[in-house]
This record gives structure tokens, C-alpha cells and sequence, in this order.
């Protein structure tokens, strides 16, 4: 199966609804972070090394629809809601 522009956005949407709260403890954001590194490493894999893949899959945007943001060395940033 192909995966889409709506799949890869479902996706997202789920885990950007699923971010840890600012008062959560760390080891939840920790958690958060790993499972979102995961999932597009799996949408990435899918997007570029099956034979019908979605070659369109950018797995920066998707970490920024999901909520997850870097700082200049490549580490996460803790953001408030909505941020």
C-alpha cells in the first residue's frame, strides 16, 4: 500500500495530540520524542525503499506537524501548547 499525503498527516496529527503536556515529567517527553523518531523513520523507509512508495515524504515537515522542534545542534526543544 502507498501511503499518502493524508496518511503521513493523520499520523502527525495523532502524535502531535499525544505531545507531553510542560508539567509531564521528562522521561514522558523522552518517550514522546523516541516515538515520533520511530514513526517517521518508518514513514521515511516506506516513502523511499518500497517499490510504490509516496517518494514525497519529508521527514522535517512531518516532525514539525507532529510538534517536534530542534534546536541548532539537534537537540529537542520542550515547547508550551499550541507552540
Amino acid at each position: 500500500m502507498k501511503m499518502s499525503k493524508g496518511h503521513f498527516e493523520a499520523l502527525a496529527e495523532a502524535l502531535k495530540y499525544e505531545r507531553p503536556k510542560p508539567n509531564w515529567s521528562a522521561n514522558k517527553w523522552v518517550q514522546w520524542e523516541m516515538d515520533v523518531k520511530a514513526i517517521a523513520e518508518v514513514c521515511h523507509s516506506m516513502s523511499n525503499f518500497t517499490p510504490n512508495g509516496n517518494r514525497a515524504f519529508d521527514r522535517d515537515k512531518f516532525y514539525r506537524a507532529c510538534g517536534l522542534r530542534f534546536d541548532e545542534d539537534g537537540f529537542a526543544i520542550r515547547e508550551e501548547e499550541g507552540g
